[in-house]
């Protein structure tokens, strides 16, 4: 329910979700054929998605550096442009936020999420505050800043909080993965009965608790699967492990922010069922020997 509903929502997740999705299907190809264009071209999604949700710039240099030698076998092949291209682009952006701004950075959203959510979140359970008057406040200063300055204040605040309220801090990281992982979608939640259907109001409440318990669910299976197959196929089939590295990353990233609903976690659901598949079919295959044996 959260992916249908997110589609009609102007926000980053489903162009990430796409652009994750091409990139692990020509990383599976890859690990298939060992043909370099589909690395290459797995690679350039990867690192192309940075553009679109700054916070998997990570994923990128480390699956990057993954196949660091792999790329380096490879420098002079023409696939490999793919990589080069890639890399540009987001140095390219990094460059016209320190010529426009004084940061040679991709993005200052990052440090505007930590200090308007987490940060304020982890000041509220400190004073015994609301969250919701801390985040007015936190929101409504840093907004008022230019981007660097709120880029230093960002920093500051959490070395401050790390040094002095380190346990409020982990608390509030804590609770915001937990929100993240046992709420519902956010666009259903914003519908409006323009029309005045009489079965607005139900239909409304039963796909926002489907929704709720897709999300508990997948956010469960996800960090149980995930942690066992990213030990499990390091060697026999590492595709399954970067599937299941993506989706922690994804799903504990997700902490700096809360009051999203589901839409963090709900990226990682399609792949979710990539491992769910792995395990069913290893499962039917053990089984399957079981049975020709006896």
């Amino acid at each position: 329910m959260g992916n249908t509903a997110g589609i009609f929502q102007v926000s980053t997740e489903s162009i990430y979700m796409l652009f994750m999705a091409l990139g692990l299907y020509f990383l599976r190809q890859y690990f298939k054929t060992n043909f370099f264009w589909q690395l290459s071209l797995a690679l350039s999604f990867f690192i192309t998605s940075c553009l679109i949700k700054p916070g998997s710039i990570f994923l990128a240099i480390i699956l990057t550096l993954f196949f660091g030698i792999k790329i380096l076998k490879k420098y002079q092949s023409k696939a490999i442009y793919f990589i080069y291209g890639s890399w540009l682009l987001v140095l390219m952006q990094c460059a016209g936020l320190k010529y426009q701004f004084g940061n040679f950075t991709i993005s200052y959203i990052d440090a505007i999420t930590y200090y308007c959510y987490l940060g304020a979140k982890a000041e509220a359970i400190e004073t015994n505050q609301d969250f919701e008057k801390v985040w007015l406040e936190r929101t409504h200063f840093i907004y008022n800043q230019d981007p660097p300055i709120s880029k230093i204040m960002a920093k500051e605040d959490l070395i401050e909080q790390w040094q002095t309220n380190k346990i409020n801090l982990g608390k509030a990281y804590f609770l915001n993965l937990l929100e993240n992982a046992s709420t519902g979608s956010t666009p259903i939640q914003d519908c409006k009965n323009i029309t005045n259907k009489k079965y607005f109001i139900v239909s409304k409440k039963v796909l926002l608790g489907i929704s709720v318990w897709q999300n508990i669910i997948f956010s469960i299976v996800a960090i149980f699967l995930a942690t066992y197959l990213l030990l499990a196929c390091y060697k026999s089939d590492p595709y399954y492990s970067i599937v299941s590295f993506f989706i922690l990353y994804t799903i504990f990233s997700s902490g700096i922010s809360c009051s999203e609903g589901d839409r963090f976690n709900v990226i990682t659901f399609p792949f979710v069922l990539i491992l769910m598949a792995k395990c069913f079919s290893k499962k039917s295959t053990e089984a399957a020997k079981i049975y020709t044996v006896r």
